[in-house]
């Protein structure tokens, strides 16, 4: 937002992020990323959903779901993570270690 109006963030400030700028002007609609991290707050229970074009991982407290939307776009039933293989383990593995390495992150701090 900053971007769209004109001006500069200051330079001491760190952002993990992308400006929305190009999406906005429909200047680019290449993604940086091949994922979409999500985070909501229902009262006192924060909630993390990353998901890629196929997959989506919840996130919630200790509880995980991970889904395969091609065959479950309604997220009714959730895959087992013990019985996944080969590419399903994965995307089951990738956004694990992205919500892991974002809490890590100092702007989490």
């Amino acid at each position: 937002m900053v971007e769209l109006a004109g001006a500069t963030a200051a330079s001491s400030e760190t952002f993990d992020s992308v400006s929305l700028t190009p999406y906005l002007l429909g200047t680019d609609t290449a993604s940086a990323r091949d994922w979409v991290l999500t985070e909501t707050t229902f009262g006192l229970m924060p909630s993390r959903a990353v998901r890629n074009e196929r997959y989506k991982l919840n996130l919630q407290n200790d509880r995980q779901e991970f889904y395969d939307l091609d065959s479950d776009p309604n997220e009714l039933n959730p895959l087992d993570p013990s019985s996944l293989s080969g590419i399903e383990l994965d995307n089951y593995a990738e956004p694990n270690a992205i919500v892991a390495q974002l809490l890590r992150s100092p702007l989490n701090q």
